[in-house]
C-alpha cells in the first residue's frame, strides 16, 4: 500500500525530518515516514544506525533536535507525556531483567 493512498488522518505514525544531534554526531537525520493504523512497521539496520534513537524519540522518551512528528495524532514535542502514555515499549535489553 502507498503511503499516498492512505486518508492522512488514518496514520498511526508521522514523522517529517526528524533529526537528533548529540553535540557534533548526528543520530538521526532528516527521517520521513508515515505508518498507516493496522500496519506493522520494522526497524532493520546496523548497530549505530539511528533505530533506538528513532524510537525513543517516537516514544516521547527522547526531544528531536529538529523535524515534527505525530504518534496516535499527539505531536511529538508539545505532548510526549500523552504519547507515553498511550503507548508501550519493551527495549530488547533491559537492564531490570538480571534484577528479577
Amino acid at each position: 500500500m502507498n503511503n499516498e493512498e492512505v486518508n492522512k488522518d488514518q496514520y498511526s505514525i508521522e514523522i517529517k525530518g526528524l533529526t537528533k544531534r548529540f553535540d557534533k554526531y548526528v543520530a538521526v537525520d532528516n527521517l520521513t515516514f508515515s505508518i498507516p493504523k493496522g500496519v506493522i512497521f520494522g526497524f532493520l539496520g546496523p548497530n549505530g544506525s539511528g533505530k533506538s534513537t528513532t524510537i525513543r524519540m517516537i516514544c516521547g522518551v527522547l526531544t528531536p533536535t529538529s523535524g515534527e512528528g505525530k504518534v496516535l495524532g499527539y505531536d511529538l514535542k508539545s505532548n510526549p507525556e500523552k504519547i507515553k502514555s498511550k503507548i508501550g515499549y519493551m527495549s530488547q535489553k533491559f537492564s531490570l531483567y538480571e534484577d528479577l
